[in-house]
């Protein structure tokens, strides 16, 4: 009889726990070396208005000449640079998160669009692409008798 019982797999599974946080950590850190040629994603929110979809990215720190939509078949694609600025002489670095280089970002795009009424502001690092619908596709709310 035993008087002490461990549970394995209690244990394989705050072990499993661990790895996988730790991966996250590595990964969120370090993913512009995971990720091919270096290009990054920039982050994105999407929402829908009943006349518009509008595109909200995130890029901080880039230059408005460094970027550069494309609208093709049902695809957007935002491209772009951002210039790393820690100097080269740096001889240490206590963190860094943010992403440099190339990015590349795609979204698709519902088949009933106003192509040519596409705008697109850029202010306070935050791109904003307003796609909106064809007249005939926005939305409408239908009342319940």
């Amino acid at each position: 009889m035993a008087f002490f019982q461990r549970d394995f797999e209690k244990e394989f599974q705050q072990l499993q726990a661990m790895v996988e946080e730790s991966f996250k950590h590595l990964l969120h850190r370090h993913r512009s070396m995971f990720l091919s040629a270096g290009v990054w994603e920039p982050c994105i929110d999407i929402y829908e208005t009943t006349e518009a979809i509008v595109i909200l990215a995130e890029l901080a720190g880039v230059r408005k000449a460094d970027l550069r939509l494309v609208v093709e078949e049902n695809l957007l694609t935002i491209s772009g640079y951002r210039e790393n600025h820690v100097p080269a002489d740096c001889i240490g670095c206590a963190q860094l998160e943010i992403d440099y280089g190339k990015f590349v970002r795609t979204v698709p795009l519902p088949r009933h669009i106003d192509r040519e009424g596409i705008s697109v502001t850029y202010q306070d690092g935050l791109l904003r692409i307003v796609v909106p619908r064809e007249k005939g596709q926005r939305a409408r709310r239908i009342e319940i008798e």
